[in-house]
């Protein structure tokens, strides 16, 4: 994420993931729907996703999960994580990844970041989730 202010950079943060060649999901990290749609949605998408992640994820109430993600269907990229919300909900509980804090909502259409500071194996991390929304859940990540 980069921001500007009088036409120069001004910030910059980022996370790193390394590439793998086989993911727990069997897709890659970067293949599925890449075109922003749903533009005039982008407001009401971006809100649905800090809602999930501040009432799913930071307190880790995984019995409102169906609220946010359909029947299930919950397309996974990252590396370690298989499809679906009970996927997400096991490797949460497993790895000790804790969310603790929502930094910035960023989304254009259907596709919405969030950066977010929490903890991993006792070390402090920065946290960035790319979700794409469909007909008003989170469809994939």
């Amino acid at each position: 994420l980069w921001r500007m202010e009088n036409g120069k950079v001004a910030e910059h943060w980022d996370c790193i993931t390394p590439q793998h060649s086989e993911t727990a999901s069997g897709r890659s990290q970067v293949d599925g729907v890449i075109e922003v749609s749903d533009l005039d949605k982008t407001a009401e998408n971006k809100e649905l996703v800090k809602r999930f992640v501040a009432e799913v994820l930071i307190p880790e109430n995984f019995s409102k999960m169906g609220d946010y993600i359909k029947d299930g269907l919950y397309h996974q990229h990252n590396p370690l994580v298989k499809d679906g919300p009970e996927a997400l909900q096991e490797v949460i509980e497993v790895s000790g990844l804790k969310n603790h804090k929502i930094h910035r909502t960023v989304g254009e259409g259907n596709f919405v970041l969030t950066q977010c500071e929490g903890v991993w194996k006792d070390n402090p991390v920065a946290i960035y989730d790319l979700f794409r929304v469909h007909q008003g859940h989170i469809v994939e990540h």
